[in-house]
């Protein structure tokens, strides 16, 4: 990964497989990697949203738009084929994210980092249901 990765940690408790986040982490930063200029930088956030944990991975990169976020999440889809087939992948990557995340019980979202970029967050739960 040539982009700086910075850290901003609030230590917290949450339930969750570690082995699931491991893999989950690896896939997120890997896409921030592969999406965003060697001169970027990829933000990881571990912090407490309206009392809940929430991990965020925020890139630089190309970003994603409005109607591709509605799919990124679904197996084999790739966001813009001309734009990404340079890059390497089979669009299974954030469907694993997302299906990890569902069996911990925890939630995924996308949204726009500005001025250029893309934000996942994870909403991690604080007990099993």
């Amino acid at each position: 990964m040539p982009q700086t990765i910075t850290m901003a940690l609030t230590p917290t408790n949450a339930y969750f497989n570690s082995a699931n986040l491991q893999q989950i982490l690896i896939a997120l930063l890997s896409n921030a990697s592969k999406y965003s200029p060697e001169s970027g930088t990829v933000q990881v956030t571990v912090a407490i949203q309206n009392d809940q944990p929430t991990i965020t991975i925020a890139d630089q990169g190309i970003g994603i738009s409005d109607v591709d976020k509605s799919h990124v999440f679904e197996r084999f889809y790739r966001v813009d084929q001309a734009r990404s087939q340079a890059i390497p992948g089979t669009g299974l990557g954030l469907a694993i994210v997302a299906r990890l995340a569902e069996l911990n019980q925890a939630q995924i979202s996308v949204s726009d980092n500005l001025p250029h970029g893309t934000i996942f967050t994870i909403h991690l739960a604080r007990q099993l249901k």
